[in-house]
């Protein structure tokens, strides 16, 4: 800090703060490759456990929507197409 109490750039967690960008959009997009990316940028980060818990919590998402679009989207999709005479 200076003599204003100002954060300069040079103490500014770049790693971190790129890291913690990651896992919070990957909560709304993209949630397996921000999460893996924000645990990859946890490790180089002073205080990762926000960038740890938020790939965590995005990776659990991914895979709950992975079981969701198979388990409920799929069959529909499957049922409609063979409704319409494309799939037998």
């Amino acid at each position: 800090m200076d003599e204003n109490n100002n954060v300069t750039p040079t103490q500014i967690n770049q790693k971190g703060n790129t890291g913690l960008v990651l896992g919070i959009l990957g909560i709304f997009f993209f949630h397996l490759i921000f999460g893996i990316l924000a645990l990859v940028f946890s490790k180089k980060d002073k205080n990762p456990s926000a960038c740890i818990a938020l790939g965590i919590v995005d990776l659990v998402i991914w895979i709950f929507v992975s079981i969701w679009q198979y388990l409920v989207f799929l069959p529909r999709v499957i049922a409609y197409l063979a409704s319409l005479g494309i799939i037998h």
